[in-house]
């Protein structure tokens, strides 16, 4: 137990402080949890994106592969290579339905594949969130005497019972006394900070997709073989040798989001209710 004589300065209050929270502080004791030593790193803080407008999937060109021996690796770069973005029936120059010239195999015999352009625009929402479990600190406890022993607490000292030591309190962060009071804890109930969300970035992503419509007339009408434009290898299926006209029916963008890149920076860490303790050595 701790005991004696002490001379507590002006501005000061008498406390009890114990280096961990356990055990509790005695019954006649008002006990504060506090805490010391924050750590904030990094991690602390985080990126959220949240979409406020969606992408648009551009008008084309529509890139065009193939593969003529039934492999559904579409390799082969289409001749030509990419095909307008239309909604009105289009023959792109009656050429890309042979895609070696005569005596090249026929639509029966290809693999195709069509590839939309990737999405574009749209915004994204940006902020900075926290992240409390990755902050730590040391967990500690003030222990408040009951003043009823001591009606005058400038002139007695109630006994400490171990492991608590004398100490003196004032709220906010203060140097400690020169002599007597020299142990410093700078404490405080929580910790607290903030995230500045400058270097979050946010980036907008759809799917874009659609379906090429092919006709064996150059009207766009009568039998008709459908594509999808979707960046896969499609066997055509068709049952036919050539085609003459299309038309491109684009999807609504799919799958609209927002993706999170950077880390936003810690800021303004401190303590709750800070407190400066300090205590005889």
């Amino acid at each position: 137990m701790a005991n004696g004589c002490y001379v507590i300065p002006g501005g000061w209050q008498l406390i009890g402080f114990q280096s961990s929270q356990s055990p509790a502080c005695p019954s006649d004791f008002t006990q504060t949890d506090v805490v010391e030593s924050p750590n904030v790193p990094a991690s602390a803080c985080a990126c959220e994106c949240s979409l406020s407008q969606a992408p648009t999937c551009p008008s084309g060109p529509i890139d065009a592969f193939y593969d003529q021996d039934n492999s559904k690796s579409c390799g082969t770069t289409g001749t030509p290579s990419s095909w307008a973005y239309s909604t009105s029936c289009d023959t792109n120059n009656n050429d890309m339905y042979h895609p070696c010239g005569l005596g090249c195999p026929t639509y029966q015999q290809l693999d195709l594949k069509f590839v939309p352009p990737a999405a574009t625009g749209g915004s994204c929402q940006k902020n900075a969130v926290q992240q409390p479990q990755n902050v730590t600190s040391t967990p500690e406890l003030a222990c408040a005497p009951n003043t009823s022993p001591c009606p005058n607490p400038n002139q007695c000292t109630p006994g400490f019972p171990s492991p608590l030591q004398v100490c003196i309190f004032q709220s906010g962060n203060h140097a400690c006394p020169a002599t007597t009071f020299t142990q410093a804890h700078d404490v405080g109930t929580s910790v607290t900070y903030g995230c500045d969300s400058g270097p979050c970035g946010c980036t907008t992503t759809a799917q874009c997709s659609g379906l090429i419509k092919l006709f064996a007339n150059n009207m766009c009408n009568g039998t008709e073989l459908d594509i999808p434009a979707d960046g896969a290898c499609h066997p055509t299926g068709a049952k036919q040798n050539d085609y003459s006209s299309y038309l491109y029916a684009a999807n609504v963008p799919a799958n609209a989001a927002c993706t999170n890149s950077g880390t936003p920076n810690v800021q303004n860490v401190g303590l709750a209710n800070e407190e400066t303790i300090c205590c005889a050595p």
